[in-house]
């Protein structure tokens, strides 16, 4: 692994806090420590920072993308996020994408009954704009880190990879401080490589 990623130009970091698993629902689970940037008690050297850009290795982004990012997000803004590229206008659209893949049915009942109580002991809403979690642009961790928090670990409570139900949910109370943007407003868009 470290050969690959270091000759597609990452540097190679080891979690240690998680043992390598070929179990697909517990590795996309053990992926999510890194995506709700839960690991600065691990890597230190990264707790300090106040921006990070995280993205899936699906994604091809360039200086170009992270600028128009750094311009594009609002004052006021902890969080940029991307909504996904078709359109899904409830949480339901992703739950029903979602039953296609074993790894996110098996405990989808157990997530549908926490949504259910969620929603309505927070009077959230099941009609959100579904967000793609594949790119995410954290303008100030330290503001955003009570969301990521509570998202990842709703993740393992659930043992639930599908993130974006549980984003879905959360964020609404976070609304105001996320900026959301279509798929494609930058050129060239977000593709895979």
């Amino acid at each position: 692994m470290r050969a690959a990623a270091e000759a597609a130009g990452w540097r190679f970091m080891l979690v240690k806090c998680h043992p390598l698993s070929d179990d697909v629902r517990i590795s996309s689970m053990q992926a999510k420590y890194v995506k709700f940037l839960q690991f600065f008690e691990e890597f230190p050297g990264y707790s300090g920072r106040r921006e990070i850009i995280y993205l899936d290795h699906k994604f091809q982004v360039k200086d170009s993308h992270v600028v128009w990012m750094e311009k594009k997000v609002l004052p006021g803004k902890v969080i940029l996020i991307r909504n996904t590229p078709r359109l899904k206008v409830s949480i339901q659209d992703e739950i029903d994408d979602a039953l296609g893949q074993e790894r996110y049915a098996v405990t989808m009942p157990q997530t549908v009954e926490w949504l259910e109580d969620t929603l309505f002991k927070k009077a959230l809403l099941m009609k959100n704009r579904i967000m793609n979690t594949g790119l995410i642009y954290y303008k100030d961790v330290p503001k955003a880190m009570p969301l990521l928090t509570e998202v990842y670990k709703t993740v393992w409570r659930l043992a639930q990879p599908e993130c974006q139900i549980i984003w879905a949910c959360l964020s609404q109370e976070y609304e105001h401080m996320i900026q959301r943007v279509d798929w494609g407003d930058l050129n060239p868009t977000w593709r895979a490589p």
